[in-house]
């Protein structure tokens, strides 16, 4: 599951289609809706991202495409399979996280967290 291409979403194209599209930035970026452009006839969106508001779900435009949807975070059952994942390189963090922390600066991390749009933290121990 190693990505493949990583999209710019400022871009604003959707020209290409994917079979799987991975949103992990979520907030109000419209990022959702992107990915929802992006996917292709029996494609697979993955969410993982943090919304702090409601988001548009197109189902007028994706009941006929036939299409599979997974949301959530990670949790106690899939966090072995990530790890793998990780030291695998099938996954590379660092495209997905917005900030790192050192241990002594957890406060800190949560702070940033809660006061801003970082949504990805790492804390280093």
């Amino acid at each position: 599951m190693g990505a493949h291409k990583i999209y710019d979403s400022t871009l604003n194209t959707f020209d290409i289609k994917y079979d799987l599209v991975i949103e992990c930035v979520g907030n109000d970026r419209g990022t959702f809706e992107q990915a929802q452009q992006m996917i292709n006839f029996n494609g697979t969106i993955i969410t993982i991202g943090v919304f702090k508001k409601p988001v548009v779900f197109n189902l007028q435009q994706l009941w006929n495409q036939n299409i599979t949807i997974h949301t959530g975070i990670l949790n106690c059952y899939n966090l072995k399979e990530l790890v793998l994942k990780i030291e695998n390189k099938e996954i590379i963090p660092k495209y997905l996280v917005s900030k790192t922390f050192n241990k002594n600066e957890v406060l800190k991390a949560y702070e940033t967290f809660m006061e801003t749009d970082i949504f990805k933290v790492v804390v280093k121990l």
